[in-house]
């Protein structure tokens, strides 16, 4: 991967272009992620349902992704709005686990191919849904169903609004079911402190005011989008300009995007 290299006005210029800066270190261990990390470990080991819940930027779909490419038998699928019903969600699962039919099936062939390539014996062994928040009542309940048959571990990725839904909001009679297969919850309020601070250090940004302003930026809703945004177009400045990144651009680009 790609680490974001920050030279500070003060330093003398070095050879890094300003390209580098467009592509910010995508995975960093941070805090938080270590603890999505043991979350879904857990899952795939104990084959339970587990929830992960918190606000965008949170770094929850980044640690989903890291963990799937690093470990044997996990696959990841994220859920949109497209795929809110059962054979839409079901042919998104069905996708990543190598069981999508070449012919239009219905919702009960789908489940019946999903079930013949996960759990013990097949190639999948952990599901990771993220955007679950995405999903029907309906899904939520086939991802249930799943996971009785197939004994197979799954995490549920999502927004605070999944949450309110899985624990006796609205749909409460219909997600019982899955309601009370749920292992471990994790929630998280947003980027802390800690992870702002382990993001910066990667990205090698030492001044101490950058440092705040960017800690500030990922604070505000859009969490640590918000610093690999203000990065990203500060490469985009230095290079318009024909030179290496400094504190002046990133600066720039903080208050192009109210940070």
């Amino acid at each position: 991967m790609n680490t974001a290299t920050l030279v500070t006005d003060a330093r003398p210029a070095t050879s890094i272009g300003a390209a580098t800066l467009l592509h910010p270190q995508d995975w960093i261990e941070t805090p938080t992620a270590t603890k999505i990390m043991e979350l879904l470990s857990y899952a795939q080991v104990t084959h339970d349902v587990v929830l992960l819940y918190g606000p965008g930027g949170a770094g929850k779909s980044e640690a989903a992704t890291e963990y799937t490419v690093t470990r044997d038998g996990a696959r990841y699928v994220a859920m949109s709005p497209a795929t809110a019903g059962i054979v839409p969600a079901l042919k998104a699962i069905g996708d990543v686990v190598g069981a999508l039919p070449e012919k239009a099936a219905g919702a009960a062939a789908l489940h019946e191919g999903i079930i013949r390539r996960v759990g013990p014996y097949g190639s999948t062994r952990f599901l990771i849904v993220d955007e679950a928040q995405c999903l029907s009542d309906a899904a939520l309940d086939q991802l249930r169903a799943i996971h009785d048959a197939a004994r197979i571990g799954i995490a549920l990725i999502g927004s605070p609004a999944l949450y309110s839904r899985l624990s006796g909001g609205d749909g409460a009679v219909m997600l019982d079911g899955l309601r009370n297969r749920i292992g471990r919850t994790l929630s998280l309020p947003g980027v802390t402190p800690d992870d702002a601070g382990a993001a910066l250090d990667a990205w090698a940004i030492r001044d101490a005011k950058l440092r705040r302003s960017l800690m500030d930026a990922s604070a505000k809703p859009g969490g640590m989008r918000n610093m690999v945004k203000a990065l990203r177009f500060a490469g985009v400045l230095a290079e318009r300009k024909n030179r290496t990144p400094g504190e002046a651009d990133v600066r720039a680009a903080l208050r192009e995007f109210g940070g």
